[in-house]
């Protein structure tokens, strides 16, 4: 049985003509702020992939000359700046335009934004020194093409981390979005896609 990812089932859902043309490479050639929060999502995701690879690699560590932080910082900050600039460089090609004032602003902010929110996500590394990183951004075809942003083994069993990341953020809506996230059928997917590939249950998902 054919399996498809939860985003593209919900796009299917709306409406199956843009699940056809997404899938066919058609993009909105307005860079409003969902289109400008996706190019942040994938930059902050590219620099979390950097970091965590190389910290499963065990590669040395030392502070740079630069910052007088981690290399691994570094390196993870320097990629997800480089993901915007490409992200928006393809955008440009194609056509594609802030909607108004207010979005160029935006998009002229993301290349701080994404250093800034991987630094900081770095400094207060929430994933302890004993578990072990088991696989980076993993895509499994079988189950869509989902993509596993960190997999990880724990004390308690196999984990399964998906980052989620957002332009604004209201304390009044935070138990909310924790909750649709903490419900979503992606969350539920990626447990037991990831399950099937390694061969074991999933104990635990975090966003």
């Amino acid at each position: 049985m054919k399996r498809f990812s939860p985003s593209s089932t919900e796009s299917w859902l709306a409406c199956p003509m843009k699940r056809r043309l997404r899938a066919d490479g058609w993009r909105s050639r307005k860079l409003g702020k969902k289109e400008l929060s996706g190019v942040l999502g994938t930059a902050f995701a590219a620099g979390m992939a950097a970091y965590h690879t190389a910290r499963a690699a065990e590669l040395p560590n030392p502070p740079t000359r630069a910052s007088g932080l981690p290399m691994h910082a570094d390196i993870a900050a320097h990629v997800a700046i480089q993901s915007v600039r490409q992200d928006l460089f393809k955008a440009a090609a194609g056509g594609a335009i802030p909607g108004n004032e207010m979005d160029t602003a935006l998009m002229r902010s993301l290349v701080k934004r994404a250093e800034t929110s991987v630094r900081k996500y770095i400094a207060a590394d929430p994933i302890p020194p004993s578990w072990t990183v088991l696989d980076v951004e993993r895509i499994l075809p079988e189950w869509g093409n989902c993509r596993i942003d960190l997999g990880l083994d724990t004390p308690q069993g196999l984990v399964v981390l998906d980052y989620k990341h957002k332009i604004t953020s209201d304390a009044r809506y935070l138990a909310k979005d924790i909750d649709r996230w903490r419900l979503s059928e992606q969350r539920f997917h990626y447990s037991n896609a990831y399950g099937d590939f390694i061969g074991r249950p999933v104990a635990g998902s975090a966003a």
